[in-house]
């Protein structure tokens, strides 16, 4: 697979959190800005003009690319920090070695699904493979609560992102969009009105809106 046709790390965001937000997003390429999206949006930009900085030490790189061969994933760090540490790993460029840290910024809160600890478990995976070494620790910051949580990389999360990745490329090769039931999440979701969850149609979404304008 040519790595443009990689998944991207925030897609695993939206899976886990709605299969179907994922497919119109990904498979139907179906995008709308709300409150939330657009708040969200600027938090991330203002993360990302702050740039690299380097502290008593520590090293932060900030809108890291990285990506993944064995996963086939590719996408963007928040930031990652690099913490001196001799039993770390050698940065070309820098003196000494350094432990490797991920921090991913989240508008809200903790949420009680996977979602956003699944897309910083992707980080961490494609960063080992970049980097050559392990990452037992990560971080989310949750803007609402400015609390920074640590999140340990345990091979449960690793065997939970590889379930999420083999069901999304399952997906993807058969060109399908899932379907689901509404629920309370779905009233504060961008792509509402052109979801339709309620909706007993086995047709696309983007299928489905062609007929009705012809109609």
């Amino acid at each position: 697979m040519n790595s443009d046709e990689y998944s991207r790390i925030s897609g695993i965001q939206h899976f886990v959190f709605c299969p179907r937000q994922w497919g119109l997003i990904e498979i139907d390429n179906l995008w709308q800005e709300n409150l939330l999206t657009v708040t969200g949006s600027q938090l991330h930009e203002k993360v990302h003009q702050i740039g690299r900085e380097k502290r008593t030490g520590r090293i932060t790189v900030r809108s890291m690319r990285v990506k993944s061969d064995q996963y086939q994933i590719q996408g963007e760090c928040d930031a990652v920090e690099f913490v001196p540490d001799e039993e770390g790993v050698f940065m070309p460029g820098y003196n000494g070695r350094y432990k490797v840290y991920p921090v991913e910024y989240k508008k809200g809160k903790a949420k009680s699904d996977l979602s956003d600890c699944l897309q910083l478990v992707a980080q961490t995976v494609c960063l080992e493979e970049m980097l050559c070494c392990e990452i037992p620790i990560a971080y989310l910051f949750y803007f609402e609560t400015r609390r920074r949580e640590e999140i340990e990389i345990t091979q449960e999360l690793r065997e939970k992102l590889q379930q999420a990745l083999s069901q999304m490329f399952s997906y993807r090769g058969r060109n399908h969009i899932p379907r689901v039931k509404k629920t309370k999440k779905c009233d504060a979701c961008s792509l509402l009105e052109q979801c339709w969850p309620e909706l007993e149609a086995l047709e696309k979404a983007s299928t489905y809106m062609k007929r009705r304008i012809q109609e």
